[in-house]
This record gives C-alpha cells, sequence and structure tokens, in this order.
C-alpha cells in the first residue's frame, strides 16, 4: 500500500494506535515518527532522545506513547500533540541504564520497561519512580509484554529464557534456557498465545495458561543455517488472534496460521533486516514493517 520514507537510520521499532489511525516508529537516528497508516504521511516528528530509540509502545486508548532508549531513558508522550510530558527516571541519575524494551498496561496507568541492567521495572507515572522491580533475569531484557487482563507480565532476555510475572504475587515462571538470546515476544489479544524469536531465526509458539508457558510449536522460516542473526525475527499477532506474522534476517515476512503452523504466505519488498512488525487496525488485513533498509512498509493482506 505504502513506503513510509523519512527515517535516516534503521527503524526499530514500529505500533500503531488501536483504531489504526496512528503508526508509530521508533529509530536509530534517535527520532519518533508519528504517520497516518492510511495516506503515508508523517504527522509529527518527536527528537528530545540523545540516542537511538528501541522500543515505543502505545496505551490502547491512543493518550499515552512510551519510548525507551539507548540514551537510558523512557519517555511518556501525549501522541496527540506531540508534547513530551515526562521523562524516567526522574530524577535521572548520573548513571543509567540502555532501555531495550517498553509495554503500557490494558488499563494505561502501568509502563512495564526492560534493559541492560537485567531488571524488569515497573513505573509509577506520578512519581516517576518505579514502584517494582523484577531481578531473576541474569542478562539484558530485551522484551515486555502485559497480558489483556493485565495480571500477568512477559519478558524475554539474552539469558536465553522467557518470564511470565504474576504481577499481583510476584511469583514467575521461567523457561528452561535456550541456545540463543529471545529478543522479541508478543501476546495474543485473547491472552492464550505467546509468541518469541530468537537469534537463530527460530520462532516458537507457546500456551500461555495461569502463568505458565507450554511450547506448541516451532517455525523455521526465518532460520539461517543455525547461526545466531543478533537479530531475533520479529512477531506480532493480529487482533483475531489467526495470524502470526514475523520478519527476519531474510528481508521477509511470513504469515502464519498461529495455532496449526501453516505458513499462509511471504511478503518481500524490503531490502533490509526487518527489525518490527505490527498489526493497524481491529481487522487483521493491514500489516506495517519496520527495516534496517530505513523504511516502514504498509501491506494489505489478501
Amino acid at each position: 500500500m505504502h513506503t513510509l520514507e523519512g527515517h535516516a537510520n534503521p527503524v526499530r521499532s514500529i505500533t500503531t494506535s488501536q483504531d489504526g489511525q496512528i503508526l508509530v516508529s521508533g529509530s536509530a537516528d534517535r527520532t519518533i515518527k508519528l504517520w497516518n497508516p492510511l495516506t503515508g504521511k508523517v504527522i509529527r516528528t518527536l527528537s528530545e532522545h540523545s540516542d537511538l530509540v528501541n522500543s515505543v509502545a502505545i496505551s490502547p486508548d491512543g493518550q499515552l506513547l512510551v519510548s525507551g532508549s539507548e540514551d537510558k531513558t523512557i519517555k511518556l508522550w501525549n501522541p496527540l500533540t506531540g508534547e513530551l510530558t515526562l521523562t524516567l527516571p526522574n530524577p535521572q541519575p548520573p548513571f543509567g541504564t540502555r532501555v531495550y524494551g517498553v509495554a503500557v498496561s490494558s488499563d494505561g496507568n502501568t509502563i512495564a520497561s526492560g534493559s541492560s541492567d537485567k531488571k524488569v521495572k515497573l513505573w509509577n507515572l506520578d512519581s516517576g519512580e518505579p514502584f517494582k522491580t523484577f531481578s531473576q533475569h541474569t542478562e539484558n531484557v530485551f522484551s515486555v509484554a502485559f497480558t489483556p487482563d493485565d495480571q500477568f507480565l512477559a519478558s524475554s532476555s539474552s539469558d536465553k529464557t522467557i518470564i511470565i510475572w504474576n504481577l499481583s504475587s510476584g511469583e514467575y515462571f521461567q523457561t528452561t534456557p535456550d541456545l540463543f538470546f529471545i529478543r522479541s515476544i508478543a501476546i495474543s489479544s485473547d491472552g492464550q498465545i505467546l509468541v518469541s524469536g530468537s537469534d537463530n531465526g527460530k520462532i516458537k509458539v507457546w500456551k500461555l495458561k495461569d502463568g505458565e508457558l507450554q511450547l506448541q510449536r516451532t517455525l523455521t522460516e526465518h532460520l539461517n543455517n543455525g547461526h545466531a542473526h543478533h537479530t531475533s525475527p520479529a512477531v506480532a499477532i493480529s487482533p483475531d488472534g489467526q495470524v502470526l506474522a514475523s520478519g527476519g534476517k531474510d528481508q521477509k515476512i511470513h504469515l502464519w496460521n498461529p495455532h496449526t503452523g501453516e505458513l499462509l504466505d511471504t511478503l518481500s519488498g524490503h531490502s533490509g533486516t526487518i527489525l518490527s512488525v505490527a498489526f493497524v487496525g481491529t481487522n487483521g488485513r493491514t500489516l506495517a514493517s519496520g527495516s534496517a533498509d530505513n523504511t516502514i512498509k504498509i501491506w494489505q493482506l489478501t
């Protein structure tokens, strides 16, 4: 449908508002761009980060945009006006940690982050301080994701594990260590499936039940002779839970049935590693992809 051009460096993370009216991209060029995915036009550019932007997330009501950066801060924005409303931690310590992953809870009241200090943090938006810190990971925490009911939080790490945290009790479930870093995770809108991508190109589909994971299947279409990529396939699940999208080092997007593992389609067009994928709107027929070729592509799925 569109190729969105404007970033000067790789597009590391994309997300969309629930209504599909806004697409947000975070880039290694240190900027965040808000786009109209229907027209492909830039709405505004946010330039307050001083190092590359690793992750962007938007609240379900579209009122809060969150970004995590190598500049060791999390920034909160009003996506409707572009106003920077808060920088976390506040005040900033002299020696912070690189922020790799951010997520917003379904009610929009809590932000989770994963960073280079090996910790998962939940942030109080009034005080600017973390009100809960989970320290069970032993390496960088790359990705975080809330379940739709906000009862659990998932995190993935270069310690090669995924942890599911019970946010009320603090109890957790940790997977057996994989052989490779796990950089990407996504949770279905019904909270019953978690998908993960690891640096050997494998995608794993897990059943998520009662805060525990059971491996259902492994998808290997992105596999590159079993070698580590230093980039896990990016993953996203359609709002109706019927399509899993993945993008990887092979510069392709693969579409799967997450329940059967059937490969439904393959999309080609990027000239660099695909670093992020996100469904646009609620019908599951429009997909966005962000790439190391500095572009975002909007796809109409058949």
